[in-house]
């Protein structure tokens, strides 16, 4: 909500860039219009009345061909295209994991990038409480030390009893996946499946999050779903 007190609704920002650099690409000559996009961006949000409602479509495979017909059609000859396409939230976690020098300075937080100052949240990186905090913590805890933990976002939100009902939504458990740009359910339950793995192995004690985990999708999920999802993500 704006200062005078009206919805603004969502930017698709991506396409907005999307249409800011094909005009470079037309100014200047420029043959690509190359982004980061991953596969999840293609995961809805929820179906209402039998459509597909999903946040991140300018991010989605389906806006760009869209864009690159339109782009084809009307502009010029480039080609829009997206480097992570094929890739999971997940599966790129897992790569940037081994990134450990940009731990310290790295966010994913809207929180904390909005154009109005006042309407911040934090001060800091990482709000700690807004579904992108929340996604991004679920994905890179299987990979990363406990000191990686707090070196990124301070403390473990695992512990956080007041984010249950976040984390229950983006299981897919109750709700729908919130509107922010985040991974798929599947995603989050196979993060935490492994996250449950390693605490096991390592001998700790669950906290709050991954034990609801445990206890109440875990006893749900069969050997060969986990195998499904190990394959889908690339991580036999």
């Amino acid at each position: 909500m704006n200062q005078e007190g009206y919805y603004n609704g969502h930017v698709p920002i991506t396409g907005v860039i999307a249409f800011a650099l094909q005009i470079v690409n037309y100014l200047y000559g420029y043959r690509y219009n190359v982004l980061s996009n991953e596969k999840s961006a293609d995961s809805e949000n929820l179906i209402w009345k039998w459509y597909a409602i999903n946040h991140q479509y300018s991010k989605s495979s389906e806006f760009e061909a869209d864009f690159q017909g339109y782009v084809a059609r009307y502009m010029s000859d480039t080609t829009y295209f997206s480097l992570l396409r094929d890739m999971y939230e997940i599966e790129i976690a897992k790569l940037f994991s081994e990134a450990k020098r940009y731990f310290p300075v790295f966010s994913s937080c809207n929180n904390n990038f909005k154009v109005i100052e006042q309407n911040k949240t934090t001060t800091d990186r990482w709000c700690l409480h807004c579904p992108k905090c929340a996604f991004v913590f679920s994905a890179l805890h299987p990979f990363i030390t406990p000191d990686d933990i707090i070196t990124i976002f301070g403390r473990d939100i695992y512990e956080d009893e007041s984010l249950l009902s976040l984390f229950q939504e983006l299981l897919g458990y109750s709700g729908h996946k919130p509107f922010e740009c985040v991974g798929t359910n599947e995603e989050v339950t196979f993060a935490m499946h492994l996250s449950v793995e390693r605490y096991q192995k390592e001998g700790r004690q669950l906290p709050l999050i991954l034990d609801f985990f445990h206890t109440t999708i875990a006893p749900t999920l069969s050997s060969s779903q986990v195998r499904q999802l190990q394959e889908k993500f690339h991580m036999e």
